[in-house]
C-alpha cells in the first residue's frame, strides 16, 4: 500500500495527537456525531491517571451535548 493511502486512511478515521491536540479532535468528534456516530472509543497509552482526568474534563463536557436525545 502506498504510504499516502496509508496516511490518509489513519488520518481519516484515527484521532491521534498529546493534550495540545484536543480542540482539534473535538471537532472531528462533533463532525462524526453530526454524521449520525454515537459512539466513541479511546486508548490510553501514557499517564492513564491524567488522561482519565483531561478526558473527564475536556472532552466529556465538549461531546455531552453532541448526544442524540431519546
Amino acid at each position: 500500500m502506498p504510504k499516502e493511502l496509508a496516511d490518509y486512511v489513519i488520518g481519516s478515521v484515527c484521532s491521534t495527537g498529546d493534550y495540545a491536540d484536543i480542540d482539534r479532535e473535538l471537532e472531528r468528534y462533533r463532525a462524526y456525531a453530526d454524521a449520525g456516530f454515537t459512539d466513541l472509543v479511546l486508548k490510553i497509552f501514557d499517564e492513564p491517571m491524567a488522561a482519565v482526568k483531561t478526558i473527564a474534563a475536556r472532552v466529556v463536557p465538549a461531546v455531552a451535548d453532541t448526544r442524540p436525545s431519546h
